[in-house]
Parts: C-alpha cells; sequence; structure tokens
C-alpha cells in the first residue's frame, strides 16, 4: 500500500529544514528594507522567524488559529501575511470559508500583494 504521491519528490528532514532556513533567511532580510515604525503583526506557518525579526514586527502563528479567519485576524491585529505553501496548505485555512472568501479576493479587504526574492512565498499587507 503507498502512501502520498509516488511521483512526488519526497525531501528528507535535513533537506527540508535547509530549505525552509533559506526561506526564512529571505523574508527577515526583505522585511528589514521596510524601514519604517508601523507596528506589524504577520501570519505564518513557518515558525523559528520571530525573534530574527524588526522590532516593529511580530509573528502570529497559525497554529494558534482557533475561530473564523476574520475573528482570528480581528482579534490578533493581522496586517501581514506570508504566503507559503506550508501556510496554504494547512487544514486550518482549507477548512475556513472565511479565509477562502479573504484569500480570493484579499485586495477587496484592504491588502495587496508584495513580491519579494522568493519563488515559493510572497506577502499580503493591509493598505
Amino acid at each position: 500500500m503507498l502512501l502520498g504521491d509516488p511521483t512526488k519528490k519526497v525531501r528528507k528532514t535535513g533537506e527540508y529544514f535547509t530549505v525552509n532556513r533559506q526561506l526564512n533567511k529571505k523574508i527577515v532580510e526583505f522585511l528589514r528594507t521596510f524601514n519604517d515604525t508601523k507596528q506589524y503583526k504577520m501570519l505564518e506557518n513557518e515558525g523559528g522567524i520571530d525573534v530574527f525579526l524588526p522590532r516593529n514586527f511580530g509573528s502570529v502563528l497559525l497554529s494558534n488559529k482557533s475561530e473564523g479567519f476574520d475573528t482570528f485576524k480581528r482579534n490578533h491585529s493581522i496586517n501581514l501575511i506570508w504566503i507559503t505553501p506550508n501556510l496554504l496548505n494547512d487544514w486550518r485555512l482549507n477548512q475556513d470559508v472565511e479565509w477562502q472568501l479573504f484569500f480570493k479576493d484579499y485586495s477587496s479587504y484592504g491588502f495587496k500583494r508584495i513580491k519579494h526574492d522568493s519563488e515559493e512565498s510572497y506577502l499580503i499587507i493591509e493598505e
């Protein structure tokens, strides 16, 4: 019996953490270019980057989500979302109709997409 997709390349644990570490490094370097004093609360699902973020950035882990997306976003003052494969494939969002509506048309909620130096991720920021 096969589990999973046999055509997908499976990364070894060490390889996953190396790729993840590079992704984290790129986003931290990009966020440091903001050069402003605005307070940011970033929703993310990678973990381990909050200690490297600039002082005016805070990290909110998706694992803390236990309510609908709108309430979660409001309760945690989320104004920045780091879109990664880990975030998009998480069941907490995939089963949340409020997230699906938000993500389908985030510009109508006052957010815009920002590209940074990564093929695997991007940011959605509140304007």
